[in-house]
């Protein structure tokens, strides 16, 4: 299987059910950008046509799609089998949708999800879902297995290379130290955070028992799904200059201290992740991903699953040039930020190291 990424060439725009904000049409195919069967900028993409580079639905092993859509994204994953990325938010409500996800193509609607969309460049749109985790693992579980296999997930939520993290790691431990403690402090891994751990590790084994995950930012060539550990109200800090005064923060307990509400440019925030979407950090995600309408999204859990995407896409070399990731912290555990971090926490991300630091 190769780790090789999706990169953009030109094809007529597909009709199809499922379109993007404004109806604007998906007009590129991502194919990869070298080796044999690769699609080029010269070819266009027809998956009907008589070439067969991409196969129908039923020819590759899966039934027909819902409604007599058009095929389009999913066939061509599965027929080329490069990478596709992933962000997910985790969250483990039983009632309420608290779990985010947001891919650059649309692997929701096929497969019983109905996603939101927005435009972006070259044609392209990016695809959001906020779901329960019940419908999250369903879905997950509809995804055929070369799509599977070929995912790069960043998920937020613990995760280490040695099974399911039951005591404090070397990352969370720093990062809830020196200028993080009060301004991006991660979930603990023990008491409260184990439900987050657990539903970790059920999205987790929804994608796939053979799994990689990633401890650096390079991205190997391994088989079956590639997973990313990210943390998106720490990276989202680091996006933007570090807050002098962390008493300005939104904190659970702030109404139990009965301080006022924190509002930012006009939002009522609650969770710091916000806050720093709303201070510079939803322009960096947008620009990211190169879709200015990601920038005006006011919606938790979508804006914690697009940080989270904005991290695959550039370990995949899919986000805008000027973008890249940095990880933190030790072999027991990383955090994959998207970079080029702000200056100002420059000295928090030596104190803490990455890779390849000494235990």
């Amino acid at each position: 299987m190769s780790s090789r990424a999706w990169t953009p060439s030109t094809r007529p725009a597909v009709k199809s059910r499922f379109h993007c904000s404004r109806r604007v049409r998906l007009g590129v195919v991502y194919g990869r950008s070298h080796g044999a069967g690769a699609l080029t900028r010269e070819e266009e993409y027809d998956p009907f046509g008589a070439d067969k580079k991409v196969r129908r639905l039923a020819d590759v092993g899966v039934g027909a799609r819902p409604n007599g859509a058009t095929p389009g994204w999913p066939e061509l994953l599965m027929a080329t089998g490069a990478r596709w990325p992933l962000g997910i938010d985790i969250g483990y409500s039983e009632r309420r949708a608290s779990l985010g996800l947001a891919s650059l193509v649309d692997v929701f609607a096929p497969f019983g999800l109905a996603p939101t969309s927005y435009a972006a460049a070259d044609g392209r749109c990016i695809f959001r879902v906020e779901t329960r985790l019940v419908d999250c693992l369903a879905w997950a579980q509809r995804l055929p297995e070369a799509m599977r296999r070929s995912v790069l997930a960043t998920i937020d939520g613990p995760i280490t290379p040695g099974g399911a993290p039951r005591e404090q790691r070397y990352v969370d431990g720093q990062c809830q130290r020196g200028h993080c403690q009060y301004r991006c402090p991660p979930s603990s891994v023990v008491g409260g955070g184990r439900a987050l751990v657990d539903a970790s590790y059920k999205v987790l084994a929804a994608l796939g028992s053979t799994r990689t995950i990633l401890m650096s930012p390079s991205v190997p060539e391994a088989e079956g799904a590639l997973v990313a550990e990210v943390n998106p109200t720490l990276g989202l800090a680091w996006l933007v200059r570090r807050v002098d005064d962390w008493r300005v923060l939104p904190s659970r307990n702030r109404h139990k201290r009965k301080l006022p509400p924190v509002v930012i440019n006009g939002r009522e925030v609650r969770a710091k992740s916000e806050y720093y979407w709303e201070a510079g950090g939803n322009r960096q995600v947008a620009a990211a991903l190169r879709a200015p309408g990601v920038a005006t999204i006011r919606h938790h859990e979508a804006e914690a699953a697009l940080y989270s995407l904005a991290v695959a896409a550039a370990l995949l070399g899919l986000a805008a040039p000027e973008y890249s990731t940095i990880c933190i912290g030790r072999p027991d555990g990383v955090f994959h930020l998207l970079g080029p971090i702000d200056r100002t926490w420059r000295d928090e991300q030596t104190r803490i190291g990455g890779p390849g630091a000494q235990p």
